[in-house]
């Protein structure tokens, strides 16, 4: 007699010629193979579409970049009733947040007459959001100062756009090529994606900006910048000025673009490497010079002159008599500064104002 199986026991038995499990199976992988087919059909346009069309796709271009003036007299009437102020800010590199956080703290309303706006360069470029900072300076009718940033998209704009080139006006006849990389060929970084970014808007108001501007009168302070002492001539740059060069229209503009320091043995060239063994900030040999300077002198064109400028970074802010340099790196989370100078009757002030970023 055979035993009995205990109760708990199973007999799985499989058939290998099940014909319903085995069409199961292969539904379940047709199934699969399908999904993976489907995928592949919609994931390479769209990895197509998002990486490689989209990021090439620019708006409509110019048919020609702007002639640049190389000089300009800011039109600032200190005729109207009440006091006006001149509002200059040092570099935004795409910090939108924080330029309206700035605006803020100054009271700024576009709306009224009395508040004039100037951009010391280098307002794109860095950080996220330089189209948007164009779109407001526009919107705001807001004055600007070309940096060595803008330059460097506007070449870039001019090479993927296939333009004559970048040109500056020298005088009212005399126009330049701008050709301080003539021939480079330029990668796809970020400032070449931002170049596409742009708007026929965002070049023509760039092509607003001159690389100097004459301000007028200014006030000259001591050096812990405490007491007022006289009104000076004001210039606004983005880098700074070469003692050296007599009038304003002489100057260099890769120089006033670029500068940060004065090369020995007599420290009249410019460098934007300050790393040189005996190069000096320019700025201190500006002071310098604007101090000892005497009449009669062949550089008399520049005397009594006061430089606000951006771009030194890693000076971070920097006062001194004939000098303001207000580039305090807010791209890096630092501060973003303004000098505001009010002019009211015959008085004529100016104040330090930053935020954090």
């Amino acid at each position: 007699m055979s035993k009995a199986l205990p109760e708990t026991t199973h007999l799985l038995h499989h058939d290998p010629y099940d014909k319903t499990e085995t069409s199961a199976a292969q539904k379940s992988s047709w199934k699969n193979t399908l999904y993976i087919i489907f995928a592949t059909v919609v994931s390479v346009p769209l990895l197509y579409l998002f990486l490689i069309y989209l990021p090439n796709l620019a708006p409509e271009s110019v048919s020609e970049l702007p002639v640049i003036r190389k000089v300009d007299k800011l039109d600032f009437s200190t005729q109207l009733e009440g006091p006006q102020r001149l509002i200059l800010i040092g570099d935004v590199h795409g910090s939108l947040k924080p330029l309206k956080k700035l605006l803020r703290k100054l009271n700024y309303n576009p709306k009224q007459s009395t508040d004039t706006v100037l951009l010391l360069g280098d307002f794109i470029s860095k950080g996220p959001q330089s189209v948007e900072v164009v779109d407001l300076a526009i919107k705001n009718n807001f004055q600007c100062i070309l940096g060595n940033h803008e330059i460097s998209v506007l070449q870039r704009y001019n090479q993927f756009h296939g333009l004559s080139g970048l040109k500056y006006r020298n005088n009212e006849s005399d126009i330049e090529y701008y050709d301080l990389q003539s021939g480079q060929l330029y990668p796809l970084d970020d400032e070449m994606r931002l170049a596409k970014q742009l708007y026929p808007r965002h070049i023509e108001y760039m092509g607003t900006c001159p690389f100097i501007y004459d301000l007028g009168s200014v006030p000259r302070y001591n050096r812990k910048h405490t007491h007022y002492k006289e009104n000076v001539d004001g210039v606004a740059v983005h880098a700074g000025l070469n003692w050296n060069v007599q009038e304003l229209y002489d100057q260099d503009v890769t120089e006033v673009t670029e500068m940060r320091a004065m090369l020995p043995p007599d420290f009249s060239k410019a460098t934007d490497d300050k790393s040189i063994p005996g190069s000096v900030g320019w700025a201190k040999i500006w002071n310098h010079w604007q101090k000892n300077i005497t009449d009669g002198e062949n550089l008399e064109g520049l005397k009594n002159r006061k430089v606000y400028y951006g771009h030194h970074a890693s000076r971070g802010l920097n006062v001194r008599p004939y000098t303001m340099g207000i580039d305090t790196a807010c791209v890096k989370g630092d501060r973003l500064t303004a000098v505001v100078i009010t002019y009211h009757k015959d008085k004529i002030r100016e104040k330090l104002v930053s935020v954090s970023c």
